[in-house]
C-alpha cells in the first residue's frame, strides 16, 4: 500500500511541474494529431494498393510502415517533451518550439531507434501468433524484459550522444543499477489520472444514456462527447505526467540530485528496491 501511495505522491509532484510549465502538455496533443495524420497518409494509399481481402506480404508491409510511423512520431514528441521537462526542473518556462528544436537535433537517432523498436515489436508479435502456448509465454517474458530494458531510452536519446544500440544498453544499465519503483510510480500516475477521469466522465455518460430516446436527445450526444473529451484529456495528462516522472528519475539516477519540484524522500525511495534485489538482478 505504501508503494501505491508513493506513486500517487509522485503523480502529484509531476502535476506540480506541469502546472508551472503547461506547454509540456502540448507535446502529447501534437503527437496524437501528427500520428493520426501520418498513419492515415500511409494506410489509405497502402491498403488501396494491396487490398483488404486477405492477409498478404503487401498487407504486412503496410502494417509495418504504419507501426513504424506511429512509433517514430511518438518517440519524436516524447524526446521533445523530456527535453523541456528537464529544463522545467531548473525553473525554466519552456516553449513547444524549444522542445521541437531539441528533437530535431536528435532526428537521426530517433529514426534509427524507431526502426529498431518497430522491428523488435513486429518480431515478437509474429512469434506470438505462430508459437504454441509455451512459446507464447516465452515471448511474453521477452517482451516484458524488453519493456523494462527500454524504460529510460527516451531520456537517453534526448540527453546523451549515443546511437540506438548504445541507448538500449545505457537504459538497461540505469535500470539494473537503480531499479526500484519506477513502474509503481507509473501505475500510481496512471491510476490517479484514470480515476479522476472516470469520476468525471462516468456521470456524464450515465446522464447521456438516460437522455437517449427522450425529447432532449441532442443533450445525450453532447454528454457523450463531453465524457469522451474528459477521457481524452485524461489520457493526454497521464502521458505527460508519466514522461515528466521518467525524466525526473533519469536525472536523479544520473546525478543523485533531486530535480526541482520533486521531493527528496520520494525520489530516494524510488531507488531503494535494488538493495533488496532488483527486478533485473
Amino acid at each position: 500500500m505504501g508503494r501505491i501511495t508513493r506513486g500517487w505522491n509522485l503523480a502529484k509532484l509531476s502535476w506540480g511541474v506541469l502546472q508551472r510549465d503547461r506547454s509540456l502538455a502540448w507535446f502529447p496533443i501534437l503527437s496524437s494529431i501528427a500520428s493520426f495524420i501520418a498513419v492515415v497518409a500511409v494506410a489509405i494509399p497502402g491498403y488501396l494498393v494491396v487490398g483488404l481481402d486477405e492477409r498478404s506480404a503487401g498487407q504486412f508491409v503496410v502494417g509495418a510502415l504504419i507501426a513504424f510511423v506511429a512509433t517514430f512520431v511518438a518517440i519524436y514528441f516524447n524526446v521533445a517533451l523530456v527535453s523541456c521537462a528537464r529544463r522545467s526542473f531548473e525553473g525554466a518556462d519552456t516553449t513547444v518550439a524549444e522542445g521541437l528544436e531539441a528533437a530535431n537535433g536528435r532526428l537521426g537517432v530517433i529514426f534509427r531507434w524507431a526502426l529498431l523498436a518497430t522491428t523488435v515489436g513486429l518480431l515478437l508479435r509474429l512469434l506470438e501468433e505462430r508459437l504454441p502456448l509455451a512459446g507464447r509465454i516465452a515471448v511474453w517474458i521477452v517482451g516484458a524484459a524488453w519493456t523494462v530494458a527500454t524504460y529510460f531510452v527516451v531520456p537517453v536519446l534526448a540527453f546523451e550522444e549515443v546511437g540506438p544500440i548504445d541507448a538500449l544498453k545505457r537504459s538497461g544499465t540505469i535500470v539494473r543499477k537503480n531499479w526500484g519503483e519506477a513502474v509503481i510510480g507509473n501505475v500510481g500516475i496512471s491510476a490517479a489520472v484514470f480515476l479522476v477521469s472516470v469520476l468525471v466522465a462516468l456521470p456524464l455518460g450515465v446522464l447521456g444514456m438516460v437522455s437517449v430516446g427522450t425529447s432532449v436527445g441532442v443533450l445525450s450526444i453532447v454528454l457523450f462527447v463531453l465524457a469522451a473529451a474528459v477521457l481524452l484529456v485524461g489520457a493526454i495528462v497521464g502521458s505527460t505526467l508519466t514522461q515528466i516522472f521518467n525524466t525526473a528519475l533519469y536525472a536523479y539516477a544520473n546525478t543523485g540530485t533531486v530535480p526541482g519540484g520533486f521531493d527528496a524522500g520520494d525520489m530516494r525511495a524510488a531507488f531503494t528496491a535494488k538493495k533488496r534485489g532488483g527486478l533485473l538482478g
